[in-house]
């Protein structure tokens, strides 16, 4: 009986070996396909151009980039997929230090995007969030999304086609008050 059972405890390692085989060369073809089709999860440079070290609000952009140390706007359109996806995963608030410029083809039916993402009506006009139709100019001159602006020190520095929502958190500033250094115990007082 004890050669039955090591024969079939033989087969088993064998058989779960080559599966192990098979979904090891299952990966490396879907890093292959991704490689060549370029749908790969990695941030992409976008050229600004002339904007880039330019202060944001004169390319359109929310003023409070003028004055942020690290900022972030992000431009999203109302038809993209991965657009939505990001919006949506914000659930109706803006990450501190970043801006929301949507494009849209009316006013109306932003609002109406925004608040099927979660995002209240009546709160929108105290968010950093510009909706920009058809009608107006695109900030930047730019119509890539989504795409993320990054300003540091209250300058352009640079942009990049988003793939995916865990690339936009990636590129979410940390914005936070410095902390300040610990004291060496014989200087605090009781």
């Amino acid at each position: 009986m004890s050669e039955i059972a090591l024969a079939i405890l033989a087969l088993l390692a064998i058989g779960e070996f080559l599966l192990f085989g098979a979904v090891a060369e299952s990966f490396r073809d879907i890093d292959q396909l991704r490689r060549v089709t370029g749908a790969m999860d990695e941030l992409q440079p976008v050229d600004l151009g002339d904007a880039v070290g330019g202060q944001p609000s004169a390319f359109g952009l929310d003023p409070f980039l003028d004055e942020a140390g690290k900022g972030l706007a992000l431009f999203v359109d109302s038809r993209c997929s991965t657009c939505q996806r990001i919006v949506r995963s914000l659930n109706g608030r803006l990450p501190a230090g970043t801006s929301l410029v949507l494009f849209a083809d009316t006013e109306d039916q932003g609002v109406r995007w925004l608040t099927s993402s979660g995002f209240d009506a009546e709160r929108l006009r105290d968010l950093p969030v510009r909706i920009v139709t058809s009608a107006d100019m695109s900030p930047l001159g730019i119509d890539v999304t989504p795409l993320a602006v990054e300003v540091e020190n209250g300058r352009i520095a640079r942009a990049f086609a988003v793939p995916s929502t865990r690339r936009f958190y990636a590129l979410v500033p940390d914005v936070h008050g410095l902390l300040q250094p610990r004291r060496p115990a014989s200087e605090v007082r009781a």
